[in-house]
């Protein structure tokens, strides 16, 4: 069995059996998870450490190690929460989910132009995400990393399935800008360069390479981008905000100058909560 089928039979498995236990026990089996994952994956464990050694340079040593324990305990959350989506959908659609700037997407929607919305691998993302859609009846089109076609189809049914939305793979880049023409929204993460392409732009004062799709496909299709992050708390909340001025010009100046003001939001959402920064590969170099 190669290794993409056994990504489908796991999520298939787990799509089945953790929406039949009680969500109660959730926070107790992120624990778990997350302990086994931090114990199980030394290359995972120590790209986090690398990252937040950049993100969090003044914590010494145990108080670091603290934080990437929490990490993957945080992302064994959010795999379990996206377990959950389709029950969420049913079951929790009036829990109170807090969502600052709603006024932007107002603005940006009244300018029928589409909206992409920027965001990262940070916090309860699945959890927060789903509630705010269901509770605003928002329509959205998530691009999608790069996912084994079957496991891609799974995710996409129960995704539909509990928000109304989609994924639709990255590398349809002329779909994405019809649909934006057409009035639609997606959102991307854009906190690290999965395909490897993208631009090296100074993040937390380090060199690194990021993406620019999100960027390039709000400049080609004259749609809004528009920053929003999910931040843990009670509630938790969906934090929405201004668009971003985009320089005019196609070329790797104007490009990098945008790049440079989206870092500039991503930047002090990452610093707030380093261990609800989701993200197992090292972003800096050695």
């Amino acid at each position: 069995m190669n290794e993409a089928t056994a990504q489908y039979f796991a999520w298939r498995g787990a799509s089945l059996a953790v929406p039949a236990l009680p969500s109660p026990v959730d926070p107790l089996l992120s624990r778990a998870l997350g302990a086994i994952a931090y114990a199980a994956a030394p290359n995972a464990r120590a790209a986090v450490r690398a990252n937040l050694t950049v993100v969090a340079p003044g914590l010494a040593a145990a108080e670091r190690e603290t934080l990437v324990r929490r990490a993957f305990v945080n992302q064994a959350r959010n795999y379990l929460t996206t377990l959950r989506l389709p029950q969420m959908r049913r079951e929790r659609r009036s829990e109170r989910v807090v969502v600052n700037g709603w006024h932007h997407i107002e603005r940006a929607r009244a300018q029928g132009a589409g909206i992409v919305f920027a965001s990262a691998h940070f916090g309860p993302l699945p959890h927060v995400g789903a509630l705010a859609l269901a509770a605003h009846d928002l329509q959205v089109s998530v691009v999608a990393e790069a996912i084994p076609p079957k496991l891609f189809e799974l995710l996409n049914r129960n995704l539909r399935g509990a928000l109304g939305a989609s994924f639709i793979p990255a590398t349809q880049l002329m779909s994405l800008v019809r649909l934006l023409h057409r009035g639609g929204n997606i959102a991307i993460l854009a906190d690290r360069a999965i395909s490897g392409h993208g631009l090296r732009v100074d993040f937390f004062g380090r060199p690194a390479l990021l993406p620019v799709g999100h960027i390039q496909i709000a400049a080609r299709s004259g749609a809004a981008l528009l920053p929003v992050f999910t931040l843990p708390g009670t509630p938790p909340s969906a934090d929405v905000g201004a668009p971003l001025a985009l320089l005019p010009g196609k070329d790797d100046d104007a490009a990098r100058q945008n790049l440079g003001r989206w870092v500039a939001t991503l930047e002090p959402v990452i610093a707030s909560a380093p261990d609800e920064w989701h993200v197992f590969e090292r972003i800096w170099e050695r």
